[in-house]
């Protein structure tokens, strides 16, 4: 169990989270390396039960990978016979005049 996760506010007046003693630094904030699991250390009481301490829990949204808009949704082709110029799932490297690529006529079979 991680506790109640119920919500506290810290020391500082930071609005927290009830988490058990052990997963929080001293630093008060939320341990998600486990770091220093081995460290028992006396609440004050800000959360329901005696294990748990106020913690701050971290920013889990990576500043390196922000969230980006949804891209535009482009018409859907109807019919038969559209090609994909590109091709689909792979690359192909070394394709001479002009070969098509893998996916590129998706209405066409291989017979072996």
């Amino acid at each position: 169990s991680q506790g109640t996760n119920s919500s506290c506010t810290t020391e500082e007046g930071l609005t927290g989270t009830c988490v058990n003693y052990y997963l929080c630094n001293t630093d008060n904030n939320v341990i998600t390396d486990g770091v220093g699991l081995i460290d028992i250390r006396v609440g004050d009481g800000k959360c329901q039960s005696y294990l748990e301490v106020c913690c701050i829990p971290p920013d889990t949204r990576d500043p390196l990978n922000p969230i980006t808009p949804r891209p535009e949704k482009l018409p859907q082709r109807t019919g038969c016979g559209w090609r994909n110029p590109n091709g689909v799932g792979m690359v192909t490297t070394g394709d001479q005049d002009s070969e098509a690529k893998f996916g590129e006529f998706p209405w066409m079979v291989a017979i072996l």
